[in-house]
């Protein structure tokens, strides 16, 4: 299983309880789905079907939908296909409707991630609006941080009681905050656009030791979640942003940020020519690939804090993480196997890929019991 299937069947299950349970609470006692009619439907994640190899993840979360499906068949899907419930929404990316979304004022939701895309990706906006590059508008998370539409936006008008409604937001709070979309497929970057969630919509599920937290402008905040290396920049909604700010000047000021923190170690070429994509390591922990993607990450992390660690350290992290050799063994932290996988690691990097500076990284970072570089 690749790395790409790996992570689209980790967003279904980490999906398909919710919808479950959402679905069991409001036709429990044998209530029939057009109870709900004028209700619409919970908005669910959607994940364009290029960002699982899209080399840079992002994700947009707004406020809540304008009349989004409707419930009743929401639920009846639901009772048919758990996993078409899910996905109900994808062609919103996939298909390109997002881009009849935009407005007149040029001040909307999907007018912002527009234009932050075209600067992002150095591609012409009106190239992006003309569908000439469907593979950038799949590659991004769509969400909100509500998963069921206020009251007054489109149930109040369709007649909806109020007893309806709470009883249906109610059960809809099982999708809402952060935590399903980081476990399932983890966006390295999650821009939130909107000031009047509370904070706790992405720190409720976690430890508050491992949230770093800065403000860097007005109604503009930085998070980095440590134990998922997510990088959060939380704004104000686009209508804001275009009377106070302006859309180039907080596009900027994101993007400058992401040079900053150093998220990547490159962004997008300015001459643009396809979407970047990130290579696709197999899933399972003892392939050759697995071990060679992993070594590298480290690498790179040891060359950044100028640290080492020994051939024996690693054989150690691989056998915690269930990483065993080609004979399905675990490595012995004083044996010649784990220099061999190192070996062949620099190998690959230094003569395939012909990547020098991956192969240095992995060369002064990983040493033998001596302290001497452990692939001679």
């Amino acid at each position: 299983m690749t790395s790409k299937e790996n992570l689209k069947n980790r967003f279904i299950s980490e999906y398909e309880r919710a919808v479950e349970q959402f679905r069991d609470e409001l036709l429990s006692d044998g209530i029939q789905p057009d109870i709900y009619q004028g209700m619409p439907e919970p908005h669910l994640p959607i994940v364009g079907k290029t960002y699982y190899e899209a080399k840079y993840q992002l994700a947009f979360y707004g406020i809540d939908t304008y009349g989004w499906g409707d419930l009743p068949d929401f639920l009846n899907k639901a009772k048919k296909s758990i996993e078409d419930a899910i996905l109900s929404g994808q062609s919103s990316l996939d298909n390109q409707e997002c881009l009849g979304w935009v407005n007149n004022s040029h001040n909307s939701f999907w007018d912002f991630i527009f234009q932050f895309l075209a600067v992002f990706y150095h591609v012409p906006l009106n190239e992006i609006m003309e569908k000439q590059h469907p593979e950038i508008i799949q590659s991004f998370v769509w969400g909100n941080t509500n998963a069921i539409e206020r009251y007054t936006v489109s149930a109040q008008g369709a007649g909806v009681s109020e007893d309806i409604y709470d009883k249906v937001k109610r059960a809809s709070k099982i999708f809402d905050g952060a935590s399903r979309i980081i476990n399932s497929v983890n966006p390295k970057v999650i821009i939130v656009l909107n000031w009047s969630e509370a904070e706790e919509w992405l720190t409720a599920f976690k430890d508050k030791t491992n949230v770093l937290k800065q403000e860097l402008n007005d109604h503009f905040i930085y998070y980095y979640l440590r134990d998922s290396n997510t990088h959060i920049f939380w704004t104000a909604h686009p209508r804001w942003l275009s009377m106070k700010v302006g859309f180039k000047e907080q596009i900027q000021m994101i993007v400058g940020k992401f040079k900053e923190f150093n998220i990547w170690n490159e962004l997008p070429p300015e001459q643009y020519t396809s979407l970047p994509t990130k290579e696709d390591i197999p899933t399972d922990k003892s392939s050759m690939e697995y071990k060679r993607g992993l070594i590298a990450k480290l690498a790179t992390f040891l060359t950044e804090t100028n640290t080492v660690i020994s051939g024996g350290d690693l054989a150690n992290i691989f056998n915690r993480n269930g990483i065993r050799s080609q004979y399905g063994e675990e490595y012995d932290p004083h044996g010649r196997g784990i220099y061999v996988v190192i070996k062949k690691t620099w190998e690959y990097f230094h003569g395939e890929k012909n990547d020098g500076s991956m192969a240095y990284n992995i060369a002064r970072s990983f040493t033998n019991a001596a302290g001497e570089y452990a692939y001679d």
